[in-house]
């Protein structure tokens, strides 16, 4: 009785599998059209990153706002990014230049010039690990001067020629 049941199901499935199908591949067809319509056209945009001295500026950040879309200038300041139609701000930036917002609606290629950033030393604090704000950091700071490593000298380190020569 069981087996009966069992083939009768399957003959049942292949008959409805046999009408599906055609309406499955359909539907499938129809909705990979309508994800075409929804992707972005995208136009190129070129430009050039220079410092207020005029100097090409190499390694510079350019993002797309609002996107995960980004490139890098080359050793001459000069890049190409493609930006969806709907964008229309770049974030450009670069460490010891300020970050700058520009617009690029209605241009194909643009000039960007960064103007340098200074920042104080004193309220920087080099890590083994990065970088941190002097009122960030949880934890001792200890100062010390080249005289004091050179004393250690023959270590294989600088961990190593600290060691001792610093308190904390």
């Amino acid at each position: 009785m069981m087996i009966i049941c069992t083939l009768t199901q399957v003959r049942h499935w292949k008959k409805l599998w046999g009408i599906a199908k055609p309406f499955t591949l359909l539907l499938f067809l129809l909705y990979a059209g309508q994800a075409t319509l929804y992707a972005q056209a995208k136009r190129p945009i070129t430009g050039v990153v220079v410092d207020s001295n005029h100097k090409k500026v190499s390694g510079a950040s350019i993002r797309v706002k609002g996107t995960s879309l980004a490139t890098v200038t080359d050793d001459n300041g000069a890049f190409m990014i493609q930006v969806p139609e709907a964008n229309h701000l770049l974030t450009v930036s670069k460490l010891g230049y300020g970050q700058l917002e520009v617009d690029i609606h209605n241009k194909n290629s643009v000039e960007i010039v960064l103007s340098d950033k200074t920042i104080e030393i004193e309220e920087t604090v080099v890590v083994g690990y990065g970088r941190q704000k002097k009122e960030t950091v949880v934890g001792a700071i200890a100062q010390t001067s080249g005289k004091i490593l050179e004393r250690a000298g023959g270590v294989s380190s600088v961990g190593a020629a600290l060691t001792g020569n610093v308190p904390g």
